[in-house]
C-alpha cells in the first residue's frame, strides 16, 4: 500500500524494517495528509487567482 511505502522510505534505516505493518502505514499518514493539505492550498491559490482577474 502506498502509506506503507512511504513510511518505509521516511525512515530508511533498519528500525521501521522491524516494527508491524501498522507502525509503517502509520508513519506514512502523516506525509499524505501535508501533501494533501499542500494540494488543497495549491487549488484554492489558484482558483483566487482567477477569481480576482
Amino acid at each position: 500500500m502506498g502509506l506503507e511505502w512511504i513510511g518505509e522510505t521516511l525512515l530508511r534505516s533498519g528500525f521501521l524494517a522491524r516494527q508491524s505493518r501498522f507502525l509503517r502505514v502509520l508513519m506514512g499518514v502523516p506525509v499524505i495528509a501535508v501533501l494533501m493539505l499542500l494540494a488543497a492550498l495549491a487549488v484554492q491559490t489558484v482558483q483566487w487567482t482567477i477569481n480576482t482577474w
